[in-house]
């Protein structure tokens, strides 16, 4: 029986690159000294309704701290370039993501 808060095996996908992708963001904001007091992601997935398959990945990372003068866009970059689980499906799910 399913229980009623189960996540489903295409949401755990989507947690996993969630998962991977902040804790390479941390290490690189940890390497580069930078102090944020809060990080928080949101993802959602997009599935194909005529077949069963995962089509895209969004995820929105907003980072509480001070980070003026950085090029996030760079950074977000270097944590998904570290991430395995991003490497393993980024050739067979569009992924789209973003930094603030």
């Amino acid at each position: 029986m399913k229980h009623k808060n189960a996540h489903t095996p295409v949401e755990m996908v989507i947690a996993a690159l969630g998962s991977c992708v902040l804790i390479n963001l941390q290490r690189i904001l940890l390497e580069k000294n930078i102090e944020y007091s809060d990080i928080s992601m949101e993802l959602k997935g997009y599935r194909n309704p005529e077949i069963p398959k995962l089509v895209k990945i969004e995820y929105y990372i907003k980072v509480d701290g001070n980070l003026e003068g950085l090029n996030l866009e760079e950074i977000k970059n270097k944590a998904e370039r570290k991430s395995t689980t991003y490497n393993t499906l980024k050739d067979s799910v569009e992924i789209v993501g973003k930094i603030e």
